[in-house]
C-alpha cells in the first residue's frame, strides 16, 4: 500500500551521502501495459501474466527493477552483529512493556496493534513474553469486527471473512482510522454505502464497517482493489499464532476466524501492485502449513506463478540479461543489478520488496515444512534471489536515512529468512545477517514503538537462535478441530 511520501521521504541530511537510484518514472510502463497485465491476471493463466508483463519490462527499459522513489541519503552499513541483551533490553522497555497493559477497545487496521500483537507472540517463542491473557484481547478485537454471518453477512455476498475497517461516518471519533486506510474506506462507504454495513452482534453490534476494497462497474474496477490484503496478512497470521500458543480450549475460535479469512482471501483477484497479493500469498501459506488443506495449496501456487514470480528479475539462464527481456542486468540502477529484484517501480522499493521477499520465503517454508518437495524446490531459489536482492541494498548502497524508511518491512522479511532457511537449515547467509544488523545499529529500531517494532522479536529469535519449529509439528495439539480439507 502507498504510504505518505512525507514519511518516507524525511530523510535526515546526517551521515553520508551517496547518490543511489534517482526516482523513475513508468513505474508499470504504460496506462496501455498496466491494463494489460491487470486483464492477464484476471485470467488466472501465468503464461499470458508472463508476457504482459514482459512487454511492459521492455517499456521500462534500464528503469527495469528501478524504484518510484528516490532514497538519496543513506548511512554507512555498520554490519556488526548486535548484543543479544541488547535487544532484549529495548524489546521489554518498549513495546513488550506497553503491550502487557494494553487492552485494544477500538477496533483496528491489521497494520497496527495485530502487527504489534503479533510481535509479541514471536517474543513469546523466544522466551520474552508470556502475558497471553493480554494477547488473547488482540484476537477478540480482530474477531469482533470480522464481516460473518452472525455479523449479518449473507452467504455469497462479496467481503465475508475480511477483517472490517471501522467506517466513523465522518463524526470525530476515539476510534477513527487515520491515514491512506481512512481515506480508502470513506472513499468506498461514501460513494457505495452497501459496502459499509452495520455489524449484528458482538461489541461493535451497530457500527458500520468497511467491508469491500473495490466494486465492479461496467468492466472498470472503482476502489483500491486487493488494498484490503494488505492488513489481511497482518491480522490473519496474528489470528493463527493466537491459534497456536492461546490456551487448545478457545482455539477453535481463533481457528475458525482465521480459515473464514483465508476463504476470503482465495476468492479476491489478483492484482497489478504485487505487494498487495503478496500478503495473501503470507496468509494462505500460513493456514496450508497448519491445516494441510488443498484448496489453500492451490490458491497458493495460482497466486506465486500468476503474480508474484512473473515480477521478480531473473537471470535462470545465467546470460546477464534480464529474462524476459533485451536489457542487461549492468545497465540497471544499482539496486537492480542482483537478480531477485521486482520489476516495477512501486514494488521495486525495498519495504515492497521485503514483502514480496517474505512472502515467497513463507510459501517456500510451507511446502517444505508439508514435505511438498517439488514445490519446495521450484520456489527456494526465488526465496534466496529476492532475499538476497534486498539484502544487498542494505549493505552496498547503505541504510536509507530517516527514522521509519523501510525498518517495519525490511528486517521482518530479512529475520524471518534468516530464522525459518538459514538456521533451520543451517545454511548461513552472512549477507541476509549483515543487513539486518546494519539497520538494528542504524538506531531507529531502539525507539520504535508500536507495530513499527515488529521486528525486535525477530531479532530475538534469530540472535539467540532459538530453533524453528515448523506449523505442522505445533499443529498436532489442533487435531481434535482441524477439519479435513473441502472437496
Amino acid at each position: 500500500m502507498r504510504a505518505s511520501l512525507v514519511f518516507f521521504l524525511a530523510l535526515s541530511a546526517a551521515g553520508c551521502s551517496r547518490a543511489q537510484d534517482a526516482g523513475c518514472d513508468l513505474t508499470y510502463g504504460t496506462t496501455t501495459d498496466r491494463r494489460a497485465i491487470q486483464a492477464a491476471m484476471e485470467t488466472r493463466d501465468p503464461a499470458q501474466v508472463a508476457a504482459a508483463i514482459d512487454r511492459a519490462k521492455e517499456t521500462r527499459g534500464a528503469q527495469v527493477g528501478c524504484p518510484e522513489l528516490a532514497l538519496t541519503e543513506r548511512l554507512p552499513a555498520d554490519t556488526a552483529r548486535p548484543a543479544y541483551a541488547d535487544v532484549r533490553e529495548v524489546w521489554h522497555r518498549g513495546l513488550g512493556r506497553s503491550i502487557q497493559t494494553f487492552e485494544p477497545a477500538c477496533p483496528s487496521t491489521g497494520r497496527g496493534p495485530a502487527a504489534a500483537a503479533l510481535g509479541a507472540y514471536h517474543a513469546r517463542l523466544a522466551g520474552e513474553f508470556d502475558a497471553l491473557p493480554q494477547l488473547a484481547n488482540f484476537a477478540v478485537m480482530q474477531e469482533a469486527q470480522q464481516f460473518t454471518a452472525a455479523r449479518g453477512a449473507r452467504p455469497g455476498v462479496p467481503g465475508v471473512g475480511v477483517y472490517g475497517y471501522y467506517f466513523d461516518e465522518g463524526r470525530s471519533d476515539a476510534c477513527a482510522l487515520g491515514g491512506i486506510a481512512r481515506q480508502g474506506v470513506d472513499f468506498m462507504c461514501s460513494r457505495f454505502p452497501e459496502t459499509c454495513p452495520r455489524l449484528k452482534n458482538g461489541p461493535f453490534t451497530g457500527l458500520r464497517f468497511g467491508v469491500r476494497d473495490h466494486v465492479r462497474r461496467d468492466g472498470d474496477w472503482i476502489g483500491d482493489p486487493g488494498g484490503a490484503g494488505y492488513d489481511m496478512g497482518w491480522a490473519t497470521v496474528m489470528m493463527v499464532e493466537a491459534t497456536l500458543q492461546q490456551p487448545v480450549d478457545g482455539a477453535d475460535r481463533w481457528l475458525g476466524s482465521a480459515l473464514l479469512a483465508g476463504e476470503w482471501a482465495l476468492r479476491q483477484p489478483l492484482v497489478t501492485n504485487h505487494n498487495y497479493t503478496a500478503k495473501l500469498v503470507w496468509l494462505l501459506a500460513q493456514l496450508y502449513a497448519i491445516t494441510g488443506r488443498t484448496d489453500f495449496r492451490d490458491g497458493l501456487v495460482e497466486r506465486l506463478e500468476a503474480n508474484i514470480l512473473p515480477g521478480v528479475l531473473t537471470d535462470l539462464d545465467h546470460d546477464g540479461i534480464v529474462d524476459g527481456t533485451a536489457t542487461a542486468f549492468a545497465d540497471l540502477v544499482p539496486t537492480a543489478r542482483r537478480p531477485g529484484r521486482m520489476w516495477d517501480g512501486h514494488n521495486a522499493l525495498p519495504w515492497y520488496h521485503a514483502m514480496n521477499a517474505w512472502a515467497v520465503v513463507e510459501a517456500y517454508v510451507a511446502f517444505r515444512d508439508r514435505g511438498d518437495n517439488a514445490l519446495a524446490e521450484r520456489y527456494r531459489p526465488f526465496a534466496l534471489l529476492m532475499t538476497d536482492s534486498l539484502a544487498a541494498e542494505f549493505v552496498e548502497a547503505g541504510i536509507p536515512a530517516g527514522a521509519g524508511v523501510a525498518y517495519q518491512d525490511v528486517p521482518f522479511g530479512l529475520l524471518l529468512a534468516l530464522w525459518k532457511i538459514a538456521q533451520h537449515e543451517a545454511d548461513p547467509q552472512p549477507l541476509w545477517e549483515e543487513a539486518a544488523w546494519a539497520i538494528w545499529n542504524a538506531g531507529v529500531l531502539q525507539e520504535a514503538d508500536g507495530p513499527v517494532a515488529v521486528s525486535v522479536p525477530l531479532y530475538l529469535l534469530v540472535l539467540g537462535e532459538t530453533p524453528y519449529t515448523p506449523l505442522p509439528e505445533r499443529a498436532r495439539r489442533l487435531r481434535s478441530i482441524l477439519k479435513p480439507s473441502p472437496r
